[in-house]
């Protein structure tokens, strides 16, 4: 795996005469895959985190919940999954763990989840 680090400067002018320049610099930092296929058996460590607040209840939980299954139907068994969920707290669903060790518990605790009470997103 290669790093890409990309740099963009707001205005590559300086004005020598201004006793003052000011510029904003932009960074950009991403992980690149090697052509070689073997780099897509790294482990994943995973964490969901699942807002379950009132204003989830019905079809958006119900969305996201099966996203989630879908997303960890497809992780491999050395990847590690936690899950978070929090309405007007936050609550660890799931400690991070490997998928092999309960692929089925981990989606049933997702199941289980019930939309209620405020959100406390900073909680999350």
């Amino acid at each position: 795996m290669q790093v890409s680090l990309q740099t963009l400067l707001s205005d590559p002018n300086i004005d020598a005469g201004q006793s003052s320049n000011q510029r904003q610099l932009s960074i950009s930092i991403a992980a690149v895959a090697d052509d070689d296929i073997n780099h897509r058996q790294l482990p994943l460590n995973l964490c969901l985190v699942i807002d379950c607040s009132g204003s989830m209840k019905g079809v958006p939980l119900e969305t996201v919940k099966q996203a989630a299954h879908q997303l960890i139907s497809q992780l491999n068994s050395h990847d590690h999954i936690s899950v978070v969920s929090f309405d007007h707290q936050a609550k660890v669903v799931v400690a991070n763990q490997l998928v092999a060790e309960g692929r089925e518990e981990i989606l049933a605790k997702i199941s289980s989840l019930e939309a209620k009470g405020g959100t406390s997103i900073d909680e999350g």
